[in-house]
This record gives structure tokens, sequence and C-alpha cells, in this order.
């Protein structure tokens, strides 16, 4: 992080990463837009949008009414964008206000209060991105085919799943190929924690594809 920040500092842009690699199983599940698609409100009205980033700026201020609001700037890959925060959602938010947080926003993009030809994004809620996994990951669906379905397999994946706990639902798609048929399992006996390793071990050990569920 130290060097990603040197860096940004001195040519203005990251080299050898981004910080936000770290959160990219969250960024890759759990987000469902881009800064970058900020620049253009008209095509987001309407939509629940999820959004990931690092805070890379912060003001608290007061307005000349004598009330307080901050403005609070977030980036992620694509671009970055600044949200004005007021009254109740100054007073709710604030504790988010630190710079280099990495941040997860929810929320949608509506008319403005006073001015309804002018478009703003309204946030319904802010979390911290390193706590939305255990929160929102609410299940995990593994994709395998018929074929690959062996006693050692299936032996081999259960001490996999005893191995790494937790509190996520296991369900099971078994494709066959063959008869165009796909048959859903679920596991009431196990199951599993959200741990990166776990993921990666998913990934690259046992080769096996899979879905996050949310709901």
């Amino acid at each position: 992080m130290e060097k990603l920040k040197t860096e940004k500092e001195v040519v203005g842009f990251y080299i050898s990463g981004h910080p936000l690699d770290q959160y990219k199983f969250e960024i890759d599940n759990f987000c469902n837009t881009d800064l970058g698609k900020f620049n253009n409100m008209d095509d987001l009205r309407g939509k629940i949008l999820r959004i990931g980033g690092i805070v890379t700026d912060i003001s608290h201020r007061t307005s000349r009414n004598g009330n307080p609001f901050g403005i609070l700037t977030l980036e992620d890959y694509n671009g970055s964008y600044s949200f004005y925060l007021f009254s109740d959602d100054y007073l709710k938010y604030k504790q988010f206000f630190e710079v280099g947080w990495f941040l997860y926003i929810k929320g949608t993009v509506s008319p403005q209060k006073w001015r309804n030809d002018e478009l703003e994004f309204k946030i319904q809620e802010m979390n911290l991105l390193s706590d939305i996994r255990e929160k929102l990951c609410k299940g995990i669906t593994l994709s395998v085919n018929l074929e690959d379905v062996t006693e050692a397999f299936a032996d081999q994946l259960e001490e996999f799943i005893k191995e790494h706990p937790g509190n996520c639902v296991i369900s099971c798609q078994v494709h066959d190929v063959e008869e165009n048929v796909i048959a859903e399992l679920m596991s009431r006996k196990y199951k599993i924690g959200t741990e990166n390793e776990v993921f990666e071990q998913l990934e690259n050990q046992l080769r096996i594809e899979y879905s996050v569920t949310t709901t």
C-alpha cells in the first residue's frame, strides 16, 4: 500500500497495481457499476447501484446557514466521484470520512430535491468494503460436470469443505452434458467459509467453477 501510495503521489497514477486489487472478490461479486459511469447520470436513473472504492479526499464544511456538510471523493478502477452529504446523511456517514479507507456504497440516482431537472446519487447504505463479504455472501454454488463426479472427487470436496467451515450455504449444480440436464443439489450437512483461501483453492486447486448468491 505504501508503494502504491508513493507511485500515485510521484507520477499521478498507480504503476505496480491498484489498492482495490485486494478486494477483487467484493468488486466482482457485490458491485454492479463503476464510478466511470457516473459521468452520465441519465443512464443510471432509477437503478439501485452498488459501488466499491478507496477514499482519496475528504472535506468537512459548514454551509452559509451554519449547517455542517461533507464531501467524500471515492476512486475505483475506472474513475472517481465526489459525494456531497448533507444533514442527516452527513451525521450518519461522517465516520467513514477517512482517506485511504475502502468503502462499499449502495444508492440510487434520482432527481435532486430542489432541482428536479438535475440528477443526484442518493446514498442508502455505506459500509467498509472489508465487512461486506460476510454480510452479503449467503450461498456458494459449485458447478461440475457429471463425468467428473467420482468417489475420489466427492471425498476430496468433502474434506475441503470440512477444512473451511463457515456460515455460507453450499449447493452444487451437476451438468450432464450428453443429456443436457442439470441437477441442483444442496448440502444440509455442511456450510463453508468465505475467506480468500476458499475461492483461490476452488479455482486453482480443485478447478471448480462457482457463483455467489447474495439473497
